[in-house]
């Protein structure tokens, strides 16, 4: 999950498109994106479009309107496609969203046709920051949090800025709620597309703050997120350094030894291995990727 496209499920001609990029998943939108008078059309195009990115290898998930509106259910009946991964839940507020979440989807997976649909809280309130850990750990479907930065600093009552120094805080904590409860944490968007420095330093940043990927909203950004969250040529030599030198100190009854004059110890050798698998997954899924 490096690359997490936003696409509006009103807009068959973005849809079109993003069967085409080179993304992990798309988020397909019925909420923000959509006005009120096209959401009911706009579920019919997004059951469609899953039906046509999915076999590209893309994992999708349906954004649907929050659950204290009535749009919630109709959003769900009209997407629950068995090549549909799952749902992003928005404007959660606690574990109480979740498990209203999972009362609608309980039922419809009774049907053998019908897979396990995971989902993402999307985080974009105070309550939500404060409430991360827990909303993480409310349900074994939790696959990732992820950071909304807008609505996080409309409901701060502040304006967001590049500098981040509003939503700093909230940035910091999510990755970490995350990484605690075992799931995935994916980035806010970066709103700027005609700053690509910018982007760039702001994709790094999310990485070194612990972020697996990252969310975004134009074909432009992904390049950059997918060569930031996949290992660097140092990383993996680094990595595979290690565990060349590492593993027969192991098996010689030593728990560190010296490389390069730095210390490697257990932890070292795990995030080796942790490298190391990470590409390994990401070369496995672009070889068997459907080619256009």
């Amino acid at each position: 999950m490096r690359s997490v496209l936003y696409v509006p499920a009103n807009n068959r001609r973005f849809l079109e498109k993003a069967a085409t990029l080179d993304i992990d998943v798309a988020i397909i939108d019925l909420e923000d994106s959509v006005p009120p008078a096209e959401k009911e059309g706009a579920r019919s195009i997004a059951r469609q479009a899953i039906d046509a990115l999915a076999p590209r290898g893309i994992e999708v998930f349906v954004r649907i309107n929050s659950l204290a509106t009535d749009l919630a259910k109709g959003d769900i009946r009209m997407t629950a496609s068995p090549r549909l991964r799952g749902f992003m839940l928005p404007k959660i507020e606690g574990p109480d969203d979740v498990n209203r979440l999972e009362e609608i989807l309980s039922p419809m997976e009774e049907n053998p046709d019908t897979p396990r649909f995971e989902i993402l809280p999307l985080i974009e309130s105070a309550v939500a920051v404060v409430r991360a850990f827990e909303i993480a750990r409310a349900s074994p479907r939790i696959l990732a949090l992820v950071f909304g930065a807008f609505d996080f600093t409309f409901d701060m009552r502040t304006n967001w800025s590049k500098e981040g120094a509003e939503y700093q805080f909230a940035r910091q904590k999510l990755p970490v709620d995350a990484r605690a409860a075992g799931v995935y944490a994916i980035d806010t968007v970066y709103p700027d597309l005609e700053d690509e420095e910018g982007f760039v330093k702001d994709v790094e940043l999310g990485k070194r703050l612990g972020y697996t990927g990252k969310t975004i909203i134009h074909p432009r950004q992904i390049a950059v997120v997918n060569s930031t969250f996949s290992p660097s040529k140092t990383e993996m030599e680094w990595a595979r350094r290690v565990i060349s030198a590492y593993e027969p100190a192991l098996l010689q009854g030593k728990g560190a030894i010296s490389l390069d004059g730095k210390l490697v110890d257990m932890v070292h050798y795990r995030r080796a291995q942790e490298i190391v698998a990470l590409n390994d997954l990401i070369l496995h899924h672009q070889r068997d990727r459907p080619q256009i």
